[in-house]
């Protein structure tokens, strides 16, 4: 575990004599610590920042568009999946 320690040490060395200040991104951390107490391999840890990522874009695009976002909620949306109804419509008329 030092030395995957060292490894993430370097790596956020490396990554704010840069400009980016990996530290500061609470998510990033926690799966750099998950990493370097061996509960997760490099793999997964990539694939849980990039849907952290992927979640936090969603939020900020609904977080912009609110008109979007009612849509997407009521499934008014052109991505959003189309209702099928499957009632029988002669029971609607009882």
């Amino acid at each position: 575990m030092n030395r995957r320690r060292e490894i993430a040490d370097r790596v956020l060395a490396k990554w704010k004599a840069r400009g980016y200040a990996l530290e500061a991104v609470p998510d990033w951390i926690y799966l750099v610590e998950l990493w370097i107490d061996g509960a997760i391999d490099g793999a997964e840890m990539r694939r849980r920042y990039l849907a952290t990522l992927k979640a936090q874009a969603y939020a900020q695009r609904l977080k912009e568009t609110p008109a979007r976002a009612a849509m997407i909620t009521m499934g008014t949306a052109p991505e959003a999946e189309s209702a099928t109804v499957t009632a029988d419509p002669s029971e609607l008329l009882d």
